[in-house]
């Protein structure tokens, strides 16, 4: 356990301090702050738009950091050699995917906690925050971003904690307002285990292939788990039924990414009928289980490699 969790660290530090990660917090941040301006043009319905077109940013931005470490990670430790340093210590090359898994999570959850506490803070602004709280809440937010992505070198480990404390002042501002704040926490907790499960779909397909190749991959996988529920359903006419029985058998191998982005109607329905918690369990369970399968076939293929 030991030898997993200093990879993890390591694969964290790395992941923090990479400039395109930063790059793409940064672009996150725009987009959700941009909801704001769309929001402007929606009148009545501004506090919708800002919940559901920033949960998109966050959600994309996410899966997409995600693909980029989970695809990237292996073939940078064979390129640069530093993977024949790392197994002469008696590492199995399973507990090294593990390790590098947990660390490609933890990164992946600190860029959603800090895109998503900007998310709640831009929509309390739009429920009727005070703009003084706001500005505050901001404020810190830019400060945590400056922090996490360019200031610490040495002490990357703060980056989560720190990441997480925005996250919660952002949601004590949230619930100051008329925003649902405790849903929009629940559909972010869904967005992390969704990186978490696409981690380990692009460590799965790196442990055999090229980046490239993973990163396609992984995201056309992604995208038909998306579309998993219209895909098992599909019944019409005008598909050759050997289409359709194509789809159906797509939807049922890919894993059911469209679990994790239910939309506000249906946990709203299940916190009324006091399933939320149940509904957000057995998705977890789903993710996780899944995931300990890829992990489980990365590993064994992995184990097979033939390094150069």
């Amino acid at each position: 356990m030991q030898r997993i969790l200093a990879i993890a660290l390591n694969t964290f530090r790395e992941s923090i301090r990479d400039k395109l990660l930063s790059a793409a917090v940064v672009l996150g941040l725009g987009l959700v702050a941009f909801s704001l301006v769309l929001a402007e043009l929606a009148h009545d319905q501004r506090v919708r738009v800002v919940f559901d077109v920033g949960l998109a940013c966050v959600s994309v931005l996410g899966v997409l950091i995600a693909v980029f470490l989970g695809s990237s990670m292996l073939y940078q430790e064979i390129e640069r050699k530093t993977l024949y340093g790392i197994l002469s210590r008696n590492v199995r090359r399973g507990e090294f995917v593990v390790g590098k898994w947990l660390g490609i999570t933890a990164a992946g959850a600190t860029v959603v906690a800090i895109l998503a506490a900007l998310h709640v803070a831009v929509a309390a602004l739009s429920a009727g925050a005070s703009l003084a709280h706001f500005a505050a809440v901001t404020g810190g937010l830019v400060a945590l971003v400056v922090v996490v992505l360019f200031l610490v070198k040495s002490r990357a480990l703060v980056a989560l904690p720190l990441s997480l404390a925005g996250y919660g002042a952002a949601l004590v501002l949230g619930f100051t307002t008329e925003l649902d704040a405790s849903l929009l926490a629940a559909l972010h907790g869904l967005v992390v285990a969704e990186v978490a499960l696409i981690a380990a779909l692009a460590l799965f397909f790196s442990s055999f292939s090229t980046p490239l190749t993973t990163g396609v991959i992984t995201l056309g996988v992604w995208l038909i788990g998306r579309s998993g529920d219209a895909m098992a359903t599909v019944s019409s006419r005008a598909l050759p039924e050997i289409v359709r029985e194509g789809l159906h058998a797509l939807a049922w191998v890919a894993p059911n990414f469209h679990l994790f982005v239910p939309g506000r109607g249906i946990l709203s329905a299940a916190r009324a009928d006091g399933a939320l918690a149940a509904y957000l369990g057995s998705t977890i369970g789903y993710g996780a289980i899944y995931a300990g399968l890829l992990l489980a076939f990365g590993a064994f293929l992995f184990g097979r490699r033939d390094l150069p």
